[in-house]
C-alpha cells in the first residue's frame, strides 16, 4: 500500500506536469522546483516508484543531493520533463533580492514562491497574446511590475530580457534585444522607472544609451 506522503507527492508532481505545459510556445521560463512545493528528495521517490530509477540510485541522489552538484545533473539525464529539477534562474534571482528576499530563508519562501508563479503565469499570458513583439514584452512588464510585491523595474526588466526577448525571438540570448527599436526600449524603460526622460550621464562623463541603463548589474 502506497503511504500518504508518496500519494500527495504524486498528487503535487501530476499538477506541476500539468501547469508546466501551459500554451504552444511556452516553456522558456520554467517554475521552479520550489515554487512547486517539490523538493529534490520528492522527485528522486517519485521517479523510483515510477521505475524510472532504482532504488539504489534514488539512495544515492538523496545522499549526494546538496553536497555533490553532479547529482542533479545526473538524476535530471535520466527523468522526463515533468520529474526534472529546476533551479532558480539568475535573473529571477535578481528580482528577489530587489524584493528583499534574499538571502533565501524559510520567511520568505512563500513570497518567493508568489512572484515565481506570478512571472511564470504572466510569460505564458504574454505568449498567448496576438500582438507585435514589442507589444507583448511592453504587457510583460507592465503586469509583472505592477502585480509583483516591491519589485524594481530593473529587475524586472532583466528578467523580461532573458525570457520575454528570448521566447519571441527564438532562444533565450539577450542579443535579441538588439532586434527591437531603440525608441521602444526607451520609452518602456521611461514609463517603468527605469530610464530618466532627461539623458542620463556617466560619473566620468559621456551619455548613457538604453543598452548600458538596461545592462545586467555586474555586467
Amino acid at each position: 500500500m502506497v503511504d500518504k506522503v508518496t500519494q500527495a507527492n504524486k498528487k503535487i508532481a501530476a499538477q506541476s506536469a500539468k501547469a508546466a505545459k501551459g500554451p504552444v510556445g511556452a516553456g522558456i521560463f520554467e517554475l521552479p522546483t520550489f515554487a512547486k512545493s517539490m523538493t529534490p528528495t520528492m522527485l528522486f521517490d517519485l521517479a523510483k516508484d515510477r521505475g524510472i530509477i532504482t532504488k539504489e540510485e534514488q539512495a544515492d541522489f538523496t545522499r549526494r543531493v546538496g553536497k555533490d552538484p553532479r547529482a542533479l545533473a545526473e538524476y535530471n539525464a535520466k527523468v522526463p520533463p515533468s520529474l526534472k529539477y529546476q533551479g532558480i534562474q539568475p535573473e529571477l534571482k535578481g528580482v528577489f533580492a530587489s524584493q528583499g528576499a534574499t538571502p533565501m530563508t524559510a520567511d520568505n519562501k512563500q513570497l518567493r514562491a508568489d512572484t515565481s508563479k506570478l512571472a511564470k503565469k504572466t510569460f505564458d499570458q504574454v505568449n498567448a497574446m496576438d500582438a507585435p513583439k514589442e507589444t507583448k514584452i511592453q504587457k510583460f512588464m507592465e503586469i509583472f511590475v505592477s502585480k509583483a510585491k516591491n519589485v524594481s523595474p530593473e529587475a524586472a526588466l532583466n528578467l523580461a530580457k532573458r525570457f520575454v526577448m528570448g521566447l519571441f525571438f527564438g532562444g533565450p540570448s539577450t542579443m535579441a534585444a538588439d532586434l527591437i527599436p531603440q525608441s521602444v526600449m526607451e520609452s518602456m524603460a521611461q514609463d517603468l522607472g527605469v530610464m530618466k526622460k532627461e539623458p542620463m550621464t556617466f560619473r566620468d562623463g559621456g551619455i548613457a544609451s538604453i543598452n548600458d541603463i538596461t545592462r545586467p548589474v555586474g555586467v
